[in-house]
């Protein structure tokens, strides 16, 4: 799998880490893994980190727009458990962006350069140190 998930701040957050190589499949891969965190886990924020991802090609964002549009586990519109996203790679930065465009997910998704920037703000939603 290019991705590892696990949970952080006792059990508040998924980190789904994605790897290289990437491709928009990857996310569609990672659904299910994220649906268990957040229905058997009670999981109040997932935290996308792609970090790692150094190429994406334009098509790759597109696609990838797409998927995570929807309302389900892992979509930028879930309501049970919002996405905060970790990214350096500028075309997943442009994509987290246009996400708040009404005919992607109309939602802004808070976005991070660093993983410690990402748990500073799930920290300070949950209302803990």
């Amino acid at each position: 799998m290019p991705f590892t998930i696990h949970e952080e701040l006792d059990g508040r957050a998924v980190v789904i880490t994605y790897s290289m190589p990437h491709t928009a499949a990857d996310i569609a891969e990672s659904f299910p893994h994220i649906l268990a965190y957040r229905d058997d886990h009670l999981v109040k924020y997932l935290i996308a980190n792609s970090s790692a991802i150094t190429e994406y090609a334009f098509n790759e964002m597109v696609e990838a727009m797409a998927m995570v549009r929807g309302t389900g586990p892992g979509t930028l519109n879930d309501p049970q458990m919002p996405v905060v996203m970790v990214a350096t790679h500028s075309m997943i930065r442009l994509s987290a962006e246009a996400a708040g465009q009404a005919q992607y997910s109309g939602k802004q998704t808070p976005i991070f350069a660093t993983m410690d920037e990402a748990r500073d703000y799930v920290k300070s939603k949950l209302g803990v140190a």
